[in-house]
């Protein structure tokens, strides 16, 4: 997946930029695995179309990759990665790759606003192994992968969660022979923060988390009391006597 990246010069840029929020806006980390079945059960067991279709990438997102430290104070950047010392589904990803049955497509986690359906911003997601042939090519010529869709979070009472992945693999069908195949998954799903909830298909699926992230403004330190500059006294000397 390609990252928009953001240096230094561009955070400070950002920091100012900022557009002030609404008292109740909350900011959120959102953190997703998403894993493929390794073997394909259900790719024969029923009939799936051959075109799926492809989700709507018109008012997508791409997240954005920090290449500095965050300067202290600073407000967050919304659908900036966060580092993995910050995830919370690392050890549902060691038991996924120990897992004979499953295999990790991708694990990101980003943060952002908790905006209403109608202002949310769905997440841009291509990710996964290179897949040859897939119509859905929004990425500035980056390569296609086995993972394409959108990830759309939005806040009203509750959480929502707006699924529509489209996962592309080879087939082998009853009589030996091979294509390629895409498979797609569309869910809406309500959650509360701090649930763990699981995306199913019967040939991949995805796990979420979604945890509120508190940013409090710094304290502007107290002015330091300016204190006069005395003047050196100078003595005239005495004179010969």
């Amino acid at each position: 997946m390609k990252f928009t990246l953001i240096s230094f010069t561009s955070l400070l840029f950002l920091a100012c930029w900022v557009t002030p929020l609404r008292a109740d806006t909350e900011w959120y980390d959102v953190e997703v695995v998403i894993f493929a079945n390794k073997a394909m059960t259900g790719a024969n067991d029923e009939e799936w179309p051959d075109e799926p279709g492809y989700p709507d990438t018109t008012n997508a997102v791409q997240l954005v990759m920090v290449t500095d430290e965050s300067l202290p104070g600073m407000p967050p950047i919304e659908f900036q990665m966060l580092p993995q010392e910050l995830w919370q589904l690392s050890g549902i990803e060691d038991s996924l790759k120990q897992s004979s049955q499953y295999r990790v497509i991708t694990h990101l986690a980003w943060r952002q606003l908790g905006l209403p359906p109608d202002s949310a911003p769905p997440v841009l997601i291509n990710e996964g192994q290179d897949s040859p042939s897939l119509v859905f090519n929004s990425f500035d010529n980056q390569p296609d992968k086995e993972l394409q869709g959108l990830i759309k979070i939005s806040r009203k009472r509750y959480l929502h969660i707006d699924a529509d992945l489209v996962y592309r693999a080879q087939v082998t069908a009853d009589d030996g022979s091979a294509r390629m195949a895409s498979f797609r998954l569309t869910e809406h799903r309500r959650m509360r923060s701090k649930e763990l909830h699981y995306l199913d298909h019967p040939l991949f699926g995805m796990i979420i988390a979604i945890t509120p992230y508190k940013w409090t403004p710094p304290t502007p330190e107290p002015p330091q009391p300016v204190v006069p500059k005395t003047q050196p006294t100078t003595t005239n000397p005495a004179p010969a006597g």
